[in-house]
């Protein structure tokens, strides 16, 4: 399935990007999650490739892909993953408990490393509704710490955000909120609508046909 979120700014909005999620299985029979995410243009911009193991998700590989300017091409930087447990399956439901996942990588320009190091927690279960459904839905709550480095001609610095997201039951992702230090609001981006991939390709080059 593809997903389509929107991001909300009080009574609009606008498109923000897809997911693009599907399953394949290795000839060694062992299971990934496949995501693809596209910007509004329909371009790539991301790839991550999870293991679905007995107890839990393990992310094996992260990819950004990003225009540069100075080559005129999109160039693939890859994420080194450090801690990389995502999703236990058999998770204490103690929301105090914290899950860390931190991942390494070079953005541009090219100079600048950023490590980032996510601390997700359980909250609270409820029932959400979705297109007239009742659903059991969850939410998790993460503070997000990064790192940046100029390794160019040196410094250090630091950002944080606080996110908070709500998952239902056969559905998926139907909302994330992102704090910022010293911002009353949060910027929240919505789930939108969910495509086949046929569909979604459909839509992509009829968008794609139009802008030339």
């Amino acid at each position: 399935m593809v997903y389509e979120y929107r991001r909300l700014e009080g009574p609009n909005s606008y498109l923000s990007h897809f997911w693009h999620l599907k399953s394949h299985v290795a000839s060694s029979g062992d299971t990934f999650l496949i995501w693809k995410r596209y910007n509004p243009l329909f371009e790539q911009d991301q790839y991550i490739r999870e293991w679905i193991v007995r107890d839990g998700v393990i992310t094996k590989d992260y990819y950004f892909y990003i225009y540069d300017s100075t080559s005129q091409q999109r160039k693939t930087y890859p994420n080194q993953v450090e801690q990389n447990v995502v999703f236990p399956f058999d998770a204490a439901l103690d929301s105090n408990l914290i899950y860390r996942f931190s991942t390494t990588m070079t953005l541009p320009p090219d100079f600048v490393r950023v490590k980032l190091v996510r601390d997700r927690r359980f909250g609270e279960a409820f029932d959400q509704i979705y297109e007239g459904d009742t659903l059991p839905a969850i939410a998790f709550y993460s503070k997000d710490f990064y790192d940046l480095e100029d390794t160019l001609q040196g410094g250090f610095w630091n950002e944080q955000r606080a996110v908070v997201e709500v998952y239902a039951q056969g559905v998926g992702l139907l909302q994330e909120q992102v704090w910022m230090p010293g911002v009353e609001q949060p910027e929240v981006t919505q789930l939108a609508g969910r495509y086949t991939w046929a569909a979604f390709d459909s839509l992509r080059q009829a968008t794609q046909n139009n802008a030339q």
